[in-house]
């Protein structure tokens, strides 16, 4: 079972650099000694959509597959890390 949120992760008595950011809500469990965050939300499909975007259209401009888009949007795949770049920046959230 997990303990209840804490504002700031506590290691050895010193707050962690923990800046409160509303999307990592952070709990610390000291006896197993583990820091459980909130899942990441998934806004690839929201913001394909809005500008009419296809998945097929996206895949080509990133250079994957219109699959891998589709997989991506249903949360059954985590992009590697250079395609979150690439994906961030096709859409300029970096």
């Amino acid at each position: 079972m997990r303990p209840a949120p804490v504002a700031a992760l506590k290691v050895a008595g010193q707050p962690s650099e923990y800046d409160g950011d509303l999307n990592a809500q952070v709990t610390f469990d000291s006896w197993r000694c583990k820091a459980y965050f909130t899942p990441m939300r998934n806004e690839v499909r929201r913001l394909r959509a809005a500008p009419g975007l296809s998945q097929q259209a996206l895949g080509a401009a990133l250079g994957v597959s219109r699959q891998t888009v589709n997989a991506i949007e249903q949360d059954r795949y985590d992009p590697s890390l250079p395609l979150a770049i690439r994906i961030a920046r096709y859409f300029g959230l970096t």
